[in-house]
C-alpha cells in the first residue's frame, strides 16, 4: 500500500498528472481545465496548486485552490479541486488533512470554502468529518457534460 508522506506545490511538470485525473471516469463531478489554463493559474499568484506525494516522489494527488476576499471583506480560500489517483484508500483523507494544515499555518486566509455537487455523497461525508458545515445552496451554472449537473452544496470551514 503506497502511503502519503508529504505535499509540495505544484510545478508545470505536473500538468499532465493534473490532467490525467481530472479526466479519469471516477472523477465525473469533477470539472476539468485545458493544460494552458493550469500553467497560466500556476503562475498566479492567488492560484496554490498542491501534490500529494509518496516517500518515493509518486504524485498522489493534487488540489486546486483560490485566495480571495470575500463579500465581508475576509481573506478566503476557495478549494477548487481535490483528486486522488486511488480513491477509497484513504489518501483523499490524508491529503485534505494535509492540505487544511498547510492553509492553517500559511495563515493568508481565515476560511476556506468549496462547492460540492448534491450527489457526491461520500465527497459531502468526508468534508463534513473534516467540520465543514454546509452554508447554502445553488444551482450549478454549468453541467459538466453528461457527468453532473443539479445543485451544489456549499460547505465551509475555519482556518482559525
Amino acid at each position: 500500500m503506497t502511503i502519503l508522506k508529504n505535499i509540495r506545490k505544484a510545478t508545470e511538470a505536473d500538468i499532465a498528472f493534473i490532467k490525467e485525473l481530472e479526466t479519469r471516469p471516477a472523477n465525473r463531478f469533477v470539472y476539468t481545465s485545458e493544460a494552458d489554463e493550469h500553467q497560466a493559474n500556476m503562475a498566479n499568484r492567488n492560484f496554490l496548486y498542491l501534490i500529494g506525494e509518496d516517500t518515493a516522489g509518486n504524485r498522489l494527488a493534487y488540489a486546486m485552490l483560490l485566495y480571495a476576499t470575500a463579500t465581508d471583506g475576509n481573506p478566503t480560500v476557495e478549494w477548487r479541486r481535490i483528486i486522488t489517483n486511488k480513491p477509497g484508500g484513504g489518501t483523499g483523507r490524508l491529503f485534505m488533512k494535509m492540505v487544511l494544515q498547510h492553509l492553517t499555518e500559511a495563515g493568508r486566509a481565515k476560511r476556506v470554502w468549496l462547492d460540492v455537487f448534491e450527489g457526491n455523497e461520500g465527497a459531502i461525508r468526508l468534508y463534513k468529518t473534516f467540520g465543514f458545515r454546509e452554508t447554502g445552496r445553488s444551482t450549478a451554472e454549468t453541467a459538466l457534460a453528461d457527468k453532473a449537473s443539479g445543485t451544489l452544496i456549499i460547505l465551509e470551514h475555519s482556518l482559525l
